[in-house]
């Protein structure tokens, strides 16, 4: 869980859930479609795959990874060396981004920022761009549940995990979503697990235009099947039980959810945990979950 850190000179009060994935993967060999971007001339760029924990942020970093032959970061400012998606660590992204060497190199990072000081600190350097994904919010605490099941984090049945967790995850990544929606078009593109599910091919396009590329059928396919997920199981080695790749499907929370859960998350998107109180329509429900999972 992230905690008050330091960016820069701007001080960040933010609380956020560690979803990492395996920390070692295996080395493959890939053949990226372009080699440098273009997008600003003959400087080079930072992009930053930013979606929300559990919503699909590893397979957004893997399809942006296919499109340009990226440079790893510098090894001070990442915050785990192992991990095979170049994490920076959060107090350094102020030094980070100042210190970045844009004259002959593209990056890519993987990153949850989700604080309105962090993005701030982001958009104000005008070589960084920002790769987000959204996700129904029900399928996210569904995969949350089972990463957390993983991690031998949390035992226990889907609805206590929900009641216990999965509400204030869902109010997290509402909240992420919420700060990023005034970041503008040519900055920031958001991209959703839905349409990449629907039409592969024509999501990655527009993934591909807002970082300046038009790429084929042909491309799209490729970096399609680069991207499946038996090959990021294979590549991060992800094995066991329960899988951190586990189904990539949507709509799997119809499984799960009961009619009141469908109701709070509801309001919770609407509103966030935080402005919900009496105004909830089944706020009496949900006091008595909350009593009965020992919350309040």
């Amino acid at each position: 869980m992230r905690e008050s850190h330091v960016l820069g000179s701007a001080r960040v009060k933010t609380k956020w859930l560690s979803y990492s994935t395996p920390r070692r993967s295996k080395q493959v060999e890939r053949s990226p479609i372009f080699g440098r971007f273009a997008i600003l001339g003959n400087h080079s760029v930072l992009v930053i795959a930013n979606g929300a924990a559990k919503s699909g942020s590893t397979w957004l970093y893997n399809i942006v990874d296919e499109l340009v032959a990226f440079e790893r970061p510098p090894s001070e400012y990442l915050l785990d060396e192992d991990n095979r998606n170049p994490e920076i660590q959060y107090d350094k992204l102020g030094i980070f981004l100042e210190n970045l060497d844009y004259s002959s190199k593209d990056y890519l990072i993987k990153n949850h920022f989700n604080a309105p000081e962090e993005r701030d600190l982001i958009l104000s350097h005008a070589g960084v761009f920002v790769v987000d994904i959204e996700r129904d919010l029900r399928d996210v605490v569904v995969s949350a549940y089972f990463h957390n099941l993983r991690e031998s984090s949390f035992d226990g049945p889907f609805k206590k995990y929900y009641w216990q967790k999965g509400r204030w995850q869902a109010d997290l990544v509402r909240s992420h979503h919420e700060a990023w929606k005034i970041a503008p078009k040519n900055r920031a593109y958001v991209s959703s697990y839905d349409r990449l599910k629907g039409d592969f091919t024509e999501e990655v396009r527009r993934i591909a235009k807002f970082l300046g590329r038009d790429i084929s059928d042909i491309d799209a396919k490729r970096i399609g099947e680069a991207t499946s997920i038996e090959k990021l199981r294979d590549k991060y080695d992800d094995k066991g039980d329960i899988k951190f790749f586990r189904k990539g499907v949507s709509g799997d929370w119809e499984d799960y959810f009961d009619r009141l859960m469908i109701r709070d998350i509801r309001e919770i998107e609407m509103r966030g945990i935080d402005g919900l109180g009496v105004f909830a329509k089944n706020f009496p429900l949900i006091i008595k979950k909350l009593h009965d999972y020992r919350i309040l």
